[in-house]
């Protein structure tokens, strides 16, 4: 019970500074170990990419924090934030699953254990965050 609690502050603690495991490491080394780990635990990976300045994207953390969100989150996904600045960071890693962000911050891409590519948010599905409601998030997450 005091492993599970310390794993669960200490992946809030890493979503709480921005996903980054370390801010040392790229994007694509991250996901490397975040992959692992999500196929070690045959976990789905949920990437959010996003942006500091962007009031959707604060808004859908918010979301992703919520008890009922979270839960969903914690018992069934590796997590992992990927900052798109202001469009120019981390394009080239958006690129490899269908550019998610092409139409839109906040966007997911869900990817199976094996990682293979299940949903990609192309379509600006959660560009509208701070009016939606948290349920809709956690359907969504319920989906895959």
């Amino acid at each position: 019970m005091l492993v599970r609690l310390f794993l669960i502050l200490v992946g809030l603690l890493v979503f709480a500074c921005g996903g980054r495991i370390e801010n040392s490491i790229t994007v694509e080394e991250e996901f490397k170990i975040v992959q692992a780990k999500a196929k070690n635990l045959n976990r789905k990976t949920l990437i959010l990419f996003g942006a500091d300045w962007c009031p959707d994207c604060k808004a859908m953390r918010g979301i992703l924090a919520e008890k009922e969100v979270a839960d969903i989150l914690n018992a069934n996904y590796e997590f992992m934030y990927v900052d798109v600045g202001k469009f120019d960071k981390n394009l080239e890693f958006a690129g490899r699953f269908h550019n998610p962000i092409q139409k839109g911050i906040p966007a997911f891409v869900i990817l199976s254990p094996s990682g293979e590519l299940l949903v990609s948010t192309n379509n600006g599905e959660f560009s509208k965050a701070r009016k939606m409601p948290s349920e809709a998030v956690g359907e969504f997450l319920l989906k895959f």
